[in-house]
């Protein structure tokens, strides 16, 4: 079983995608925090013969992951990989989505972004999931401040809240088309306020 704040978020999200997607499909999932494809989604990967490479940043998420997943009857659909590996190693391997949740900040995106243009097609979707605002930078500041210590008693990433108007601009600069943009999400709450999470799909200019 997960064990993240964000068992459902994920759950949703990755359901929505796997519904809709293309047999034999390559997917790239990135996470920070827990979470098991095989165990809502074992009949789907089955299905669609569907890849999973799944890059950690987290070594006990890791662990738990792979212990998880042993002698599963899909355990060969999923791939734990480090971003490094997986980027030095994917010459041969046709992705065609790329899955992205919760940011750290602009340089984290522009890195992955940077890596994963010269490992991609311009078929390639990534879909990116995270908290946008379009209010001052001080009020930015003041809701990361926030969430920094909401983190200390929460189990789980949350994330970090950036400007709609610089992420759009990093995504364009990189080369990619931003093909959709649509809020996913909007929670309200006394002392922070609104916060809208974004569903961002790009593809790679050629």
């Amino acid at each position: 079983m997960t064990s993240s704040i964000y068992d459902n978020f994920y759950y949703l999200t990755f359901e929505k995608i796997l519904n809709n997607i293309k047999d034999n499909s390559n997917i790239i999932l990135i996470l920070h925090n827990y979470f098991n494809p095989l165990d809502s989604f074992s009949h789907l990967i089955k299905k669609h013969n569907i890849n999973i490479y799944i890059i950690i940043l987290n070594e006990h998420i890791h662990d738990k992951l792979h212990e998880a997943i042993k002698e599963e009857e899909m355990e060969t659909k999923i791939h734990l990989t480090s971003l490094s590996n997986f980027t030095e190693n994917t010459n041969k391997i046709d992705i065609n989505y790329i899955i992205m949740f919760h940011l750290y900040s602009l340089n984290y995106l522009n890195d992955l972004l940077s890596k994963f243009y010269y490992i991609i097609n311009n078929n390639t979707l990534i879909y990116i999931y995270c908290s946008l605002s379009n209010e001052s930078e001080n009020k930015i500041n003041f809701k990361n401040r926030i969430r920094d210590n909401i983190k200390k008693y929460i189990n789980g990433n949350i994330g970090t809240l950036l400007s709609l108007q610089k992420t759009m601009i990093t995504i364009q600069d990189l080369k990619y088309n931003i093909n959709k943009l649509t809020v996913n999400k909007i929670n309200n709450y006394i002392i922070y306020g609104d916060n809208i999470q974004y569903e961002i799909i790009v593809s790679k200019i050629i």
